[in-house]
């Protein structure tokens, strides 16, 4: 699945919406990341920007924790990183950042010796690619459903006669209901029987009929990798139980 001593690595790690193509030698430029190092409250995290070269991409797993500085992957693609997920580590953290991939920096300095940082993103996010990737690894990155008359308030439970409108996030741009996107595909249906197809347009209308039903919609985008789902909240049961005591108001 990897291996060793290939001297040029790339990388395609997506970072909030903007896809990077990381390789030695190239220039990482104000990449956010977060701060992993000690802090005064252990709950706090500093978001920071990072400028520099690459000069090493690295992999440590729990196999081989002893293999940083080693460009040890022919080719990945990392996807789906949070900026909560990617942090920048100082030197004492570098050795237990196990299960990690590590992106060495170096950003010179006039008279001195030049700024290293580590960017770490877990292994989680990163899967090995056995074909050559495209130029640019599009991905679908999620689905929000808004009111579809003002276009921008977000629905949790919607109420009989409104519109719920899909808009959808890509890794390179966003997708709303008009004009129509023809390589959008949308499926509305219920939770509770996903067969049941309510309908396939971007906005699809709550009626009177869906009461008591959780209404989904599942979103693909032709070109892009994954599918996102969005789930709406049930209104809360406000009926009283049959076996309710009864309520005797004293006056």
């Amino acid at each position: 699945m990897y291996s060793r001593g290939i001297p040029v690595v790339q990388a395609k790690i997506q970072n909030g919406y903007k896809i990077y193509n990381f390789g030695i030698g190239d220039t990482v430029t104000d990449m956010v990341v977060r701060w992993s190092g000690p802090v005064i409250d252990d709950k706090a995290a500093i978001d920071q920007k990072i400028t520099g070269t690459i000069v090493a991409i690295s992999l440590k797993d729990k196999g081989s924790p002893d293999n940083h500085g080693a460009a040890v992957l022919d080719r990945i693609a990392a996807y789906g990183a949070e900026l909560d997920d990617c942090a920048l580590i100082n030197d004492a953290e570098v050795a237990f950042a196990v299960d990690a991939l590590l992106i060495k920096t170096e950003t010179p300095v006039d008279g001195g010796d030049p700024i290293v940082n580590y960017i770490r993103v877990p292994v989680d996010n990163i899967y090995s690619l056995t074909e050559e990737p495209d130029e640019t690894l599009m991905v679908l990155v999620g689905v929000s459903v808004v009111d579809g008359d003002d276009g921008f308030t977000p629905v949790v439970t919607p109420k009989v006669g409104q519109k719920l409108t899909a808009n959808i996030t890509c890794s390179d741009k966003e997708i709303g209901s008009y004009p129509v996107e023809p390589t959008a595909t949308y499926k509305w249906y219920y939770k509770e029987s996903p067969d049941t197809v309510l309908g396939s347009e971007p906005v699809y209308t709550y009626t009177s009929d869906n009461v008591g039903k959780t209404v989904c919609v599942d979103v693909e985008v032709e070109g892009y990798e994954g599918k996102a789902t969005w789930e709406m909240t049930p209104a809360p049961d406000l009926t009283w139980p049959d076996n309710s005591p009864d309520v005797t108001t004293v006056i």
